[in-house]
């Protein structure tokens, strides 16, 4: 889904992304404990955001996540 985005945005409506601690992250990493997952979380989430995402539905707002999503947004938009 993450890498369908871009076909999303041609519909000209937000996009909310909730990838924050998934069980695909959990089993692509081999990390059983949901709260353990942050660095999944990060990577995954910046995928989204590069791809279209306008919103992203997180469970550890903090300022590693602001970051990512300000650092996602703008590679997005100048490269």
């Amino acid at each position: 889904m993450i890498g369908n985005l871009l076909k999303l945005r041609q519909l000209n409506k937000p996009i909310l992304v909730a990838i924050s601690r998934k069980s695909f992250i959990g089993a692509t990493l081999n990390i059983p404990d949901p709260e353990n997952r942050l660095n999944g979380t990060l990577s995954s989430t910046a995928i989204a955001v590069y791809n279209g995402a306008h919103l992203v539905r997180t469970h550890d707002v903090n300022e590693q996540i602001l970051e990512m999503v300000k650092m996602a947004e703008e590679i997005r938009r100048n490269i």
